[in-house]
């Protein structure tokens, strides 16, 4: 607000005639979350990389059904974090891409 009340004046004088209209974007509103929120910003395509470590998410309700074979995850937390014990040990306390969060919830594949 303050820059506003100096921007009005500054306007005014330049443009005596004309309607300003004013535009904002509560931009700083994104900034609210916190580091490790899911926030589809933080997260990257593949494994690792520079991401966050997202904590725990729940798998929505009205995700898509599971089909015969797979486990019907629906309200279940996902780990957004590869475990201590994963299969591959560079993956070990990783941060998961969007590949694998989507493959997990099986949104998609």
């Amino acid at each position: 607000m303050k820059q506003i009340e100096k921007a009005t004046p500054i306007f005014e004088f330049l443009k005596p005639r004309a309607v300003g209209i004013w535009i904002f974007n509560c931009s700083s509103v994104h900034e609210a979350f916190s580091g490790d929120a899911l926030n589809l910003k933080n997260i990257n395509i593949n494994p690792s990389g520079k991401q966050c470590l997202l904590r725990p998410t729940i798998v929505l309700l009205n995700n898509l059904p599971p089909s015969d074979v797979q486990i019907d995850n629906h309200g279940l937390a996902q780990l957004m974090v590869y475990p201590d014990d994963h299969l591959d040990p560079k993956l070990h306390r990783k941060a998961k891409g969007i590949n694998a969060v989507l493959q997990e919830q099986h949104s998609v594949w």
